[in-house]
């Protein structure tokens, strides 16, 4: 609790001059409102170059993370993981409508093992009939051709 050399609310009111100049404040953020108390800059809620490196180094991680593959593997038995990953790269995460979307939100970074997992779901790639999952050399080939820039 700060102490203001006040002896009573009179004084306080008599001698304006002396009152602190700023607010006290709610203890918390940095007084704007946002909650953001580090003050960390969104560089990527800017620069559309920096949010397509994140979304190709986020990508690349869950597109070689053969645990994670697995286990969405398990919750959707007939969609192929890595394609339908693909497919959502380029078709919408990549693009100026995918950042836009990200944009909106209030978040400083992306967690994008949540937003691909969310993503299998809504416009999946299913394997042929009668074929089963297989993972080739194709699949190191691709990542290697997404992040070679």
């Amino acid at each position: 609790m700060k102490k203001f050399n006040f002896q009573d609310i009179e004084s306080f009111f008599i001698e304006p001059v002396l009152a602190p100049r700023q607010g006290l404040g709610r203890g918390y953020g940095n007084n704007k409102g946002n909650g953001n108390s580090k003050g960390v800059t969104k560089n990527w809620k800017t620069n559309f170059d920096e949010y397509l490196e994140l979304c190709r180094i986020g990508f690349r991680e869950l597109y070689g993370d053969d645990e994670w593959i697995s286990k969405q593997q398990s919750f959707y038995p007939n969609i192929d993981i890595k394609k339908t990953l693909e497919k959502s790269y380029h078709t919408y995460w990549a693009t100026k409508e995918g950042w836009d979307n990200k944009r909106k939100r209030k978040t400083e970074t992306i967690d994008w093992r949540s937003t691909m997992s969310k993503t299998l779901g809504m416009n999946p790639v299913y394997y042929p009939r009668g074929d089963k999952h297989q993972t080739t050399n194709e699949d190191e080939r691709y990542i290697n051709s997404i992040t070679a820039k």
